[in-house]
């Protein structure tokens, strides 16, 4: 069926090729007749190039394929962990555990390992029972039955966990009694980027409700499984023919590669969630040191606005503060440049401030703050003091965030600063929540209990 229509595609696209050049040629006969010149010719000639051009390159292109994992890629790819292993341990001052000899034995000859997992009473142990009973696979598989993932399917909290054993299977069996819960949904975006997935529907009903429970469950997925992967199925069948559509799809997925292109998938999977743990660890430990420096700065800037208190709060006499953070916060990323380079870039974000609104809010949410505090013979400096120290907290934040996202993007790039210009009020939005502002405005007020008080003319 498919060679016929393939064959077919080719004549019908041969064909319309064909009469584009007939239709051209005639075009082009016409047009040097008429004119009698080459002035007709040149004309005819700049359009069949442009015809040519417009064609999509999609005629004449091969197929890419996607490569072929090979044990080559998965060693190479175990090389660059070392990397990361050895980078982490420099920046935590101390030894990590070192990963690699736990990946490099799997990729030894094993059995393959299949999960059922689900929530308590969904038929994981019938299902289990039933695969027993009618499936023969052609490679040994281990069938793991393993305790449920939810601690308590009806709490509010919707909690359950992720047992590191189940990461490790090949193949998940996601089993669900017919409908998905939310709790069942929120577990299944978890998993489904760190393994291969089969959600099972559970549906003892006729084959018509079962296929419309799976399209239903189907559409609340979409985007995160394939139609392939989602498969109405009766746990407690009693023949075969009950589980024909699961029992093709296991062997579909089996025959899709060698045992040693599972082995080395697995491996591959293992590899993404060890270098997503070793990201997220080192990203912390340079979050935490990039605090340290806001915090540090906030301050300094704050002191420095509230001894020199001016009509509106000047970014310009705050920016060699910021410019210094901007360099500390850099190195810490691994982003390199100078003070007068981190000054301009100071001076670029608050110009932002400015334009987005946020220095006259800070200012009038910060007063308002003030007016309760007891110190109101130090409102006047207070105020340009906490706001000047208040968008040097979201700015570092904001840096913070970009570099998480952005680690290889230069902050002097155009694309950095509409990234910027992007995040600052997302990070204010966070900033602004009752309880981050009220634990700044605690840190604020021990601040202003230590500085001295000023004469009211100051004020």
């Amino acid at each position: 069926m498919s060679g016929s229509w393939t064959t077919g595609r080719m004549l019908l696209i041969g064909g319309a090729l064909l009469f584009g050049t007939l239709w051209l040629s005639d075009r082009l006969l016409a047009m040097v007749s008429a004119g009698g010149s080459w002035l007709g010719l040149a004309i005819a000639g700049l359009l069949l190039l442009r015809w040519l051009r417009s064609q999509p390159l999609a005629i004449a292109a091969t197929t890419a394929k996607t490569p072929v994992l090979t044990r080559a890629i998965v060693e190479s790819r175990l090389d660059a962990l070392t990397q990361q292993v050895t980078e982490l341990t420099a920046e935590y001052g101390q030894a990590c555990a070192d990963p690699l000899p736990t990946l490099r034995s799997g990729l030894q000859t094993r059995d393959l390992k299949l999960a059922v997992v689900g929530a308590p009473g969904v038929g994981k142990t019938s299902l289990v029972q039933a695969l027993a009973r009618f499936w023969q696979p052609r490679f040994s598989l281990e069938l793991l039955d393993t305790f449920c993932l939810f601690r308590s399917i009806a709490t509010a909290e919707e909690a359950f966990t992720l047992p590191p054993d189940l990461l490790t299977a090949d193949l998940i069996l996601f089993v669900i009694n017919g409908e998905l819960s939310a709790s069942e949904l929120r577990c299944l975006q978890s998993l489904l980027p760190q393994a291969e997935v089969l959600v099972i529907c559970n549906s003892p009903a006729q084959p018509l409700v079962a296929e419309q429970q799976r399209r239903a469950v189907l559409a609340h997925l979409a985007g995160l499984v394939a139609a392939e992967d989602v498969l109405a199925v009766s746990a407690v069948a009693s023949d075969r023919s009950e589980m024909a559509a699961l029992l093709q799809r296991l062997d579909q997925w089996l025959s899709s590669r060698s045992l040693e292109q599972h082995l080395l998938q697995a491996v591959d999977r293992a590899i993404n969630r060890q270098q997503a743990w070793l990201t997220a660890q080192l990203f912390e430990q340079r979050r935490q040191r990039a605090i340290a420096a806001i915090d540090r700065t906030q301050w300094i800037v704050a002191g420095t606005v509230f001894l020199s208190p001016v009509p509106s709060l000047d970014l310009i006499a705050t920016a060699a503060a910021n410019g210094q953070m901007l360099v500390e916060i850099g190195g810490i990323f691994h982003q390199r440049f100078t003070l007068e380079q981190a000054k301009a870039i100071a001076l670029s974000v608050g110009d932002l401030l400015l334009k987005l609104g946020l220095v006259e809010w800070s200012t009038q949410t910060l007063a308002g703050l003030l007016k309760s505090s007891g110190l109101a013979y130090v409102a006047g400096g207070a105020v340009q003091a906490l706001s000047a120290a208040y968008l040097t907290r979201v700015v570092g934040i904001t840096l913070v965030e970009f570099h998480r996202r952005h680690p290889h993007l230069s902050l002097e790039t155009a694309e950095a600063k509409l990234e910027l210009s992007r995040l600052l009020p997302e990070i204010l939005t966070q900033e602004q929540r009752s309880a981050v502002l009220t634990g700044f405005y605690r840190q604020a007020r021990q601040w202003l209990s230590q500085q001295p008080a000023l004469p009211a003319s100051a004020s």
